[in-house]
């Protein structure tokens, strides 16, 4: 009898074990899509704010290039255009009629030498007169391919950088109309010529930044991926760490307020099977079974003075 008796108390147990195992995991999914929702959320702002930075970079970047080439392509276009005023005007006369001059063939050379000496990295540079009422469309007047000039037909965002007055342009698409792939950084400078006063030419250059792009991008990318691990983790032990508290929390409560109960009703109830019906039950004031247990203390009172009245009848 006490073999049988123990046994029905360990699958009673088990029972109760399972609940708690079952609570404890859809805790533990919970807080597992809690937190893998956050992994995302904060990884996608950690994402934003890496693509600020990496911006910023390239701003410096081109902000650098900029002022480096603005005193060059200055000096280049005063020593192109030191001409004299007899010569201003037929110089003017030749290029509003598209017709070459020595002077932009000099300045075709300056350009050409610049960039085959691999100056700043220089893929073109151009000298571009920007549209007017007088000059009609934007036209390249000097270049270091020589072949633009007059027959290049200026790309829209050129000339509406040289009307915004935009310093530079970060093409990342390239600049197709000269067959440059990859990333390209077009730098916008206003030139004023000595013989036309008021009257600004713009130097353009064009500098490849696929590989300072791509060299930027790799070293965030790096940092991306080690803070990402980083978070991943924290959050991974975060859930585990939560998930224990909580399980230990719950087995203890599970305890105190369902399985202690329980188990004492349990044990009144047998040794009232076992004849045993003068034995006091336990009621816990405010528990969650404080109306099972006064209900069985009730009826095992009635049960005493039912056997009592059914003894003294007799």
């Amino acid at each position: 009898m006490a073999e049988k008796k123990n046994t029905k108390g360990i699958r009673f147990r088990k029972k109760r074990s399972i609940i708690l195992y079952q609570i404890a995991g859809l805790v533990a999914v919970v807080l597992l899509i809690s937190g893998v929702a956050t992994f995302f959320l904060i990884q996608k702002s950690e994402n934003r704010l890496i693509n600020k930075s990496i911006d910023k970079q390239i701003e410096a970047e081109a902000n650098n290039m900029v002022s480096a080439l603005n005193y060059i392509t200055e000096a280049m276009v005063e020593s192109t255009f030191a001409i004299t005023e007899a010569n201003a005007q037929q110089i003017n006369s030749d290029i509003a009629q598209k017709k070459m001059t020595d002077v932009q063939r000099a300045g075709d050379q300056v350009a050409k030498a610049m960039v085959d000496a691999g100056s700043f990295n220089l893929e073109n540079l151009s000298v571009i007169v920007p549209p007017t009422a007088f000059t009609g469309a934007a036209y390249v007047i000097v270049s270091s391919d020589e072949s633009l000039v007059y027959e290049w037909k200026v790309p829209d965002y050129i000339v509406q950088a040289m009307q915004s007055e935009t310093p530079y342009l970060l093409r990342k698409e390239g600049v197709p109309e000269l067959g440059l792939e990859g990333a390209q950084l077009i730098i916008l400078q206003a030139q004023e010529i000595s013989f036309a006063p008021g009257f600004n030419l713009f130097v353009v250059s064009v500098v490849p930044m696929q590989e300072k792009i791509d060299s930027i991008n790799a070293y965030y990318n790096k940092e991306r991926g080690n803070v990402s691990l980083t978070m991943g983790l924290s959050v991974f032990l975060s859930i585990i760490a939560v998930v224990i508290i909580i399980f230990f929390l719950l087995s203890y409560l599970i305890r105190k307020r369902i399985t202690q109960p329980i188990d004492e009703l349990s044990a009144t109830a047998e040794e009232v099977m076992g004849g045993q019906i003068d034995v006091d039950v336990k009621v816990h004031e405010g528990g969650e079974f404080q109306g099972l247990e006064s209900v069985f203390k009730e009826m095992l009172d009635s049960l005493r003075n039912l056997v009592t009245r059914s003894t003294e009848n007799n």
